[in-house]
């Protein structure tokens, strides 16, 4: 028999015991990893969140440096663009002040060179000069347009518009023809038939007794059929005369009155056709009454304005003294061109030589351009202040040229005249050897200035030339200058080489303008074909 070494189970109990003290210490060793572990992980969380406050602070800390730089990167850009865009419009700026200014270089050139061409080329704006063979031809032109009624020919009136007569007669017409009260009649007719009209058919008996048939359905109420049908048959009959008397006089009245309404409008339309008929008559006559009374007028004016036309080109031929004078003041008050220069005529006619005799007022030197083009070394254009001595030639160059002008006007004006003789004057300080005396006898003891100071204007010719009407109008006036072209004239001019006009002693002025001998132009031309 065995025995156990622990009887009671003191050792079970106490390894029981220590088991549960196990059990408890490693629960309790458990709970504390595990809050260790829990605090640990708090730990770490904590860290973790440190950490990632502390990115998240770095990554906005970065964040604003690099929003910072690219701040500065977009400044320093807009900078450089706005500097850039300054340059630009600085650079614009000046390229369009440079064109403004060359613009105004250009404007000013072309008025200083207009200037210039119209001072010193005078003699290009002379027309034609009239001949002979000129003024037959525009007879003969006249006679023909005259002759098969030429319209818009010499004689500008426009010819008589039918169309504008007949416009003149539909306006006396619409005075006359109520055209519009015949048409407001005949729409008022039209409504009230339009209201009137009906397409009913004529009633009949039968159509009345069937309309009291259907009456008889409603108020005739009976229970045996028998007695129904007869009381319906008697209430048709009872009334059926009377009825028909009624509707039948009251349809007779509706058809009266539409068919009175429609013979209204019928006769409105009538009247509408009568006063439109007799309108359209009367325009088409009254039309062509005005066009034909048109036509003899404009006939007549065209007549009169040939058979003038014919007369003054007669006195262009042959005209007498009067006519000549009157004809040439009235050339220069209707001259063409408006030329920017102040001068003045005072002509006489010498009947029995054909010469027309002009005191010629000439323009003042002061009046020219001072300045010029000229081309620079580079080949650019330049203004410059004309010297003493182009200023002179310009002048010289000018009277010349307003000379042959004013002897152009005068040929066109009648073929008596045969020669137009010019006496340039112009107005100077001094010149007249009385008042020079006594000036210098008043200012006895005066400087020369002060004396040339006191010096009174007065009138000095400075050029004579006869122009002849043969050589005059065979000349191309624009292949040559007004200095070449006088030496196709007899001319005397007392000037210098540097173009210093001196004044004319008229007394002999005249004889020695007879020595000139111009120079032969129709063998000029063929010496020079170009």
């Amino acid at each position: 028999m065995a025995y156990s070494r622990d009887p009671f189970g003191m050792n079970r109990k106490a390894k029981k015991g220590m088991k549960s003290l196990d059990t408890i210490f490693g629960v309790g060793i458990t709970l504390a990893k595990a809050a260790a572990r829990q605090a640990r992980e708090q730990q770490r969380a904590q860290a973790r969140q440190q950490a990632s406050a502390q990115r998240f602070l770095v990554q906005q800390e970065r964040s604003r440096a690099r929003q910072i730089r690219e701040n500065e990167a977009a400044v320093r850009r807009a900078e450089r663009e706005r500097a850039k865009a300054e340059r630009e419009s600085e650079r614009v700026a000046k390229l369009q002040a440079k064109l403004e200014e060359q613009q105004r270089f250009e404007a000013e050139v072309k008025d200083v060179e207009n200037d210039n061409f119209i001072w010193t080329n005078l003699h290009t704006f002379i027309n034609d000069v009239v001949t002979l063979s000129d003024v037959n031809t525009a007879i003969a032109k006249a006679d023909s347009e005259q002759k098969n009624n030429v319209k818009n020919g010499l004689f500008k009136e426009a010819y008589p518009s039918e169309s504008k007569s007949t416009q003149v007669a539909a306006d006396e017409a619409t005075q006359m023809f109520s055209v519009s009260k015949a048409r407001r009649e005949l729409d008022k007719a039209t409504a009230e038939w339009s209201a009137a009209c009906f397409e009913e058919d004529e009633p009949t008996l039968e159509s009345i007794r069937e309309q009291l048939s259907e009456e008889s359905k409603v108020y005739v109420k009976e229970f045996l059929p028998w007695r129904k049908k007869s009381k319906r048959e008697e209430y048709i009959t009872e009334r059926l005369e009377e009825r028909y008397k009624i509707i039948h006089e009251e349809w007779e009245k509706r058809k009266s009155m539409s068919d009175q309404c429609k013979a209204a409008m019928e006769q409105k339309q009538k009247d509408l056709d009568s006063v439109t008929k007799a309108r359209k008559d009367f325009i088409a006559q009254r039309g062509k009454e005005l066009f034909e009374k048109e036509v003899v007028s404009w006939t007549e004016k065209r007549d009169d304005f040939y058979d003038a036309y014919r007369q003054v080109m007669q006195k262009v031929i042959n005209g007498d003294k009067e006519y000549i004078i009157e004809a040439i003041n009235t050339a220069f008050a209707n001259d063409e061109y408006e030329l920017p220069i102040d001068y003045f005529v005072d002509v006489a006619f010498d009947e029995a030589n054909g010469r027309v005799m002009v005191d010629l007022d000439l323009p003042e030197i002061e009046d020219l351009p001072g300045r010029k083009i000229s081309i620079t070394s580079a080949g650019k254009k330049s203004i410059r202040t004309k010297s003493q001595t182009n200023l002179r030639e310009d002048y010289v160059n000018c009277i010349c040229g307003l000379s042959m002008y004013v002897a152009g006007l005068i040929f066109n004006v009648s073929l008596r005249i045969k020669e137009v003789e010019i006496m340039g004057f112009t107005q100077r300080q001094g010149g007249n050897a009385v008042m020079n005396f006594l000036r210098k006898k008043v200012f006895t003891g005066f400087s020369q200035k002060q004396v040339e100071n006191t010096a009174l204007t007065s009138d000095q010719y400075v050029l004579l030339v006869r122009y002849n009407r043969d050589v005059f109008e065979k000349i191309a006036f624009s292949k040559f200058s007004p200095l070449q072209i006088l030496d196709f004239f007899k001319h005397y001019m007392d000037m210098t080489k540097s173009f210093v006009l001196k004044e004319l002693d008229l007394e002999t002025a005249f004889a020695k303008m007879d020595l000139f001998v111009p120079a032969d132009y129709k063998r000029y031309i063929s010496r020079n074909p170009s």
